[in-house]
């Protein structure tokens, strides 16, 4: 029998309008969307007081609700979260004191650590993301991070790998005009660093240090354009997203086909740049 010979109209792709819900976190009555999958509670948004107590049992009015957007110290929202296992993924701004996430199911975290004393990570994690890492800040991560992909973010001379990831394999550095390989010492199993330089030069200082991570199979190199090539200790594969042309050229004679580039810049390019 033909399709839809019975005149009804087909509801596929039919638009459903939002279903707006009233919370209230203790801020008052707000209406919200209730298949939001990102809720900022930062008090900032005013879903949540300034201070005083919060009611996170509102969350339960939310089960679309997979990621959470939170600043400040704890308040509650760890234990919260514990309750909550459909929420998997946190951001966390200017975070601060010390905070426990074993009982959550979180899987991807992203933490401010400026205030930041120490963090519990849950067994489910795969994900960290930290933007800066002061000195002191402590991580008690599921086998000292194994299974863990880190990312530094905004990595500045200050900032340090965190005690308790010694064992985290794969490493990404958002770093400014350098990078030191030296602040990768606490790393006992890396097997794969990608570093992101976010400013002029772009140079990877004191490389040598990589040759105390036997087990290093793949570095990525981002916009460095100040790299010393005759510095660079061999890997089994080594991927470079915008460098000098003289550059790749040296590294080709000794990497062959294991050496991958990206927007290769010649000589001239950086002229035109000065002169712009």
């Amino acid at each position: 029998m033909p399709a839809n010979t019975w005149g009804f109209r087909s509801v596929r792709g039919v638009r459903r309008p939002p279903v707006e819900i009233e919370v209230d976190f203790g801020a008052g009555p707000r209406s919200l969307t209730a298949g939001m999958p990102v809720l900022d509670l930062r008090p900032a948004t005013g879903l949540t007081p300034a201070e005083g107590p919060i009611d996170w049992t509102a969350l339960a009015l939310l089960p679309d609700t997979t990621t959470v957007v939170w600043s400040g110290s704890d308040r509650g929202l760890g234990e919260a979260l514990g309750a909550r296992p459909t929420i998997t993924a946190l951001d966390w701004g200017d975070a601060a004191g010390d905070l426990d996430l074993r009982r959550t199911c979180l899987d991807r975290v992203r933490l401010g650590c400026a205030e930041l004393g120490s963090v519990r990570l849950p067994q489910s994690m795969t994900f960290l993301f930290l933007h800066r890492s002061p000195a002191g800040l402590r991580v008690e991560a599921p086998e000292e991070g194994r299974g863990l992909r880190l990312s530094l973010l905004r990595h500045g001379a200050g900032d340090v790998v965190p005690a308790g990831l010694r064992l985290t394999p794969v490493v990404r550095v958002g770093a400014g005009g350098e990078f030191s390989a030296a602040r990768l010492a606490p790393l006992a199993n890396l097997r794969e660093l990608v570093v992101e330089f976010e400013a002029p030069p772009g140079a990877l200082t004191e490389a040598e240090r990589l040759r105390e991570h036997p087990g290093l199979q793949s570095l990525t190199l981002i916009d460095g354009y100040g790299l010393d090539p005759a510095a660079l200790p061999r890997v089994d594969r080594l991927h470079l997203v915008g460098a000098r042309q003289a550059t790749v050229d040296e590294l080709r004679h000794r990497w062959g086909d294991s050496l991958t580039v990206e927007n290769a810049r010649a000589e001239s390019w950086f002229d035109e740049d000065r002169r712009g």
